[in-house]
């Protein structure tokens, strides 16, 4: 521990994951197991989907309000069902090769892990709006070839 941490202060897990990850999911794992878990879960498939779209030239379609509407639902929950299994599944082949960690824990990393994918997620939304709104294509320029 940390001398703030031994006086009482515990800084945000929304700070410290950017400097030292380890450290602040082993604190997560080990304090608040479920702290915001199905959110980021959520949040967490809709951003790595949402860069899929991105790769491969089709997130300008989510700009009918009811594709992207569908698309974040979609997402969402598929996140949340996709959680639970794959926890499970991790657990078991880490008991496999002599892990400890149980499927409550190992959906806190999962939940967790994507919060820098969420932020890129974010960054990559405002520049596709950018480029939408600005009259601009979304296909890669040809002299970049």
């Amino acid at each position: 521990m940390t001398p703030l941490e031994d006086a009482g202060f515990v800084p945000s897990p929304w700070t410290t994951i950017w400097f030292s990850p380890r450290q602040t999911i082993e604190r997560i794992v080990a304090t608040r197991p479920t702290y915001l878990v199905l959110p980021l879960a959520m949040l967490g498939m809709v951003a790595g989907l949402y860069m899929q779209l991105v790769a491969v030239g089709l997130a300008g379609l989510l700009g009918d309000w009811r594709l992207g509407l569908g698309f974040v639902v979609a997402s969402a929950m598929f996140g949340l069902v996709w959680l639970f299994p794959s926890a499970l599944i991790l657990s078991w082949f880490g008991r496999l090769v002599g892990g400890e960690a149980t499927a409550l824990q190992l959906r806190a990393v999962i939940a967790w892990s994507t919060v820098p994918m969420i932020l890129g997620a974010l960054v990559a939304f405002i520049i596709v709006a950018l480029k939408v709104t600005g009259g601009g294509s979304l296909a890669i320029d040809s002299s970049l070839r």
